[in-house]
């Protein structure tokens, strides 16, 4: 499971139950639960694990100051996480959890979240989001 807490610890999201498949791209499937506040919402996402493996780069690369922002934005936009580098090693954490309806037009719900943390979560994050993706890895092969 990957973990994303606020500044005072409380969990705001969870990714989990993942599962990886090989057809043509390597894919990573995985379900995002979302607690904040009085809203909670799931949804189900399957995406090209590349994204992922650039997204955990980034995550470092943002923790030693290297870059200043990183986001995950799996191809179908159902998941949308950005991380903002601010002053005095804060981050702000921004998540979209978005529903399309294609019906006669195509219709869209989102639940929106912002909310800071420090640079001190971004190693927990690392590891966690490395070791699934090194599961993944073994998966595959």
């Amino acid at each position: 499971m990957i973990h994303f807490y606020n500044k005072d610890r409380k969990e705001i999201m969870v990714l989990r139950n993942f599962s990886f498949d090989d057809i043509g791209e390597p894919r990573i499937n995985f379900y995002a639960d979302i607690s904040y506040a009085i809203y909670k919402a799931s949804r189900y996402i399957s995406d090209f694990k590349v994204y992922f493996d650039k997204f955990l780069k980034e995550l470092g690369l943002l923790y030693d100051g290297k870059i200043k922002a990183t986001q995950l934005i799996p191809l179908e936009r159902m998941l949308e996480i950005y991380f903002e580098q601010m002053e005095y090693g804060h981050i702000l954490v921004t998540i979209k959890l978005n529903h399309f309806n294609m019906d006669y037009a195509m219709l869209q719900s989102m639940l929106l979240i912002k909310y800071e943390i420090d640079q001190s979560f971004l190693p927990e994050l690392i590891e966690e989001i490395s070791a699934v993706l090194n599961n993944g890895t073994n998966i595959l092969k």
